[in-house]
């Protein structure tokens, strides 16, 4: 890119702009697979708390983890909230912390009955960390 001509000072425009359209002209609107029911409302919200835990955003990340599990604390999440708090505080060092949220998603992993491939996988790392960090 060839440098400016002009040597006035670089402005950039404030632009707000909005995209989407009105609900009540959606035509999706009642289309039921298109909603979100009550019970799955959290999973956007903890999709979020992912990808700020694979930025390495680990107290945002537990910051957000926590706010979803007191707004939704009845979910049917499999332990993926309580998973990715304990490799949070593991990630910053507070172990303490860490051990007790593995321990809380194994709880939670055997109350709901979860024997998805993630669960499996989730168990056998939280049971080596648990290991890991208690001895």
């Amino acid at each position: 890119i060839e440098p400016r001509k002009d040597k006035k000072k670089l402005r950039v425009g404030n632009v707000s702009v909005i995209h989407g359209e009105k609900k009540e002209d959606s035509p999706n609107r009642n289309d039921s697979s298109v909603k979100i029911s009550t019970n799955e409302k959290w999973i956007p919200e903890v999709n979020a708390a992912e990808a700020l835990y694979r930025q390495q955003f680990y107290t945002n990340t537990i910051v957000k983890l926590v706010k979803i599990f007191t707004n939704y604390s009845d979910i049917h999440d499999c332990g993926k909230i309580h998973y990715y708090l304990g490799k949070s505080f593991e990630a910053i060092n507070n172990t303490g912390q860490a051990v007790e949220a593995y321990q809380n998603m194994i709880n939670r992993l055997e109350e709901q009955g979860c024997e998805n491939d993630d669960a499996k996988r989730w168990i056998n790392e939280a049971q080596q960390a648990i290991d890991r960090l208690t001895y």
